[in-house]
């Protein structure tokens, strides 16, 4: 995909679970895999979206492991797509409770 093609977006949740508790969660939502973790601190994942477009999300925990930064990158067929993606992502994955 061409660099100009991408799209991001982030959000943050709270969670009450353990961090590593809410990564395995987010990448089971999102069916996605998780390609690598940092202890109980960050996860990378990696999933497709039913288009074919690839979806990276980064989750990084913030204050005191009460809250998860989500940052959402979409690579789809077209800028316009792949930065709608990302939005609904994120805009979903903000409703959560974990």
């Amino acid at each position: 995909q061409a660099s100009s093609q991408w799209g991001s977006s982030s959000s943050q949740i709270h969670i009450s679970c353990k961090p590593k508790a809410a990564f395995k969660a987010l990448a089971g939502v999102l069916h996605a895999s998780i390609v690598e973790s940092e202890y109980s601190k960050a996860a990378s994942m990696a999933t497709r979206t039913s288009a074919g477009g690839g979806v990276f999300v980064l989750a990084k925990v913030l204050s005191g492991g009460s809250v998860v930064q989500l940052d959402v990158k979409c690579a789809c067929s077209t800028k316009q797509l792949s930065e709608c993606t990302a939005r609904l992502i994120t805009q979903a994955l903000a409703g959560m409770s974990l």
